[in-house]
């Protein structure tokens, strides 16, 4: 992840701050269906395993509710929203309501962005999309019925 793109230089860090929640965090803003456009299960299994995983994550860092849920809930949404949930209200992100966090990662149960069922008996879903648009897709078909 890079932090700042300049004409001719790249920063890893953010105009406020060096910290690895800072620099990774703002990139899965706003956390909405169209995350899972640019967050693929892959990178966010690396970004995890490699960085976020290392961090100390308190419950009462706003940044915290952020990397739960914008990483480890499209690889791991049952400890996202176990950790989500152990989280009170005023410490989510001023972005990211402790509701839709929860929401967010449990509708990751399935798979990624899987909240809606694809069995043909109960869902008319089409999983020929590729996988980083599928959740996006399923949103719009929901919605439509």
């Amino acid at each position: 992840v890079t932090g700042i793109f300049f004409q001719n230089k790249v920063d890893y860090a953010t105009w406020f701050g060096w910290r690895y929640d800072f620099i990774h965090g703002i990139q899965m803003l706003p956390v909405t269906p169209a995350l899972l456009m640019i967050r693929t299960p892959e990178f966010c299994r690396q970004e995890w395993d490699s960085i976020l995983s290392r961090l100390p994550l308190s419950p009462t860092d706003p940044w915290t509710s952020l990397l739960l849920t914008g990483t480890l809930s499209i690889i791991e949404p049952e400890e996202a929203y176990n950790r989500l949930n152990a989280m009170l209200p005023e410490h989510m992100d001023d972005g990211l309501t402790w509701a839709w966090a929860l929401y967010w990662s449990a509708s990751m149960q399935n798979g990624h962005g899987g909240g809606v069922s694809t069995s043909p008996a109960t869902s008319t879903v089409s999983t020929e999309a590729p996988e980083e648009n599928l959740a996006l897709y399923r949103l719009a078909v929901a919605s439509s019925e």
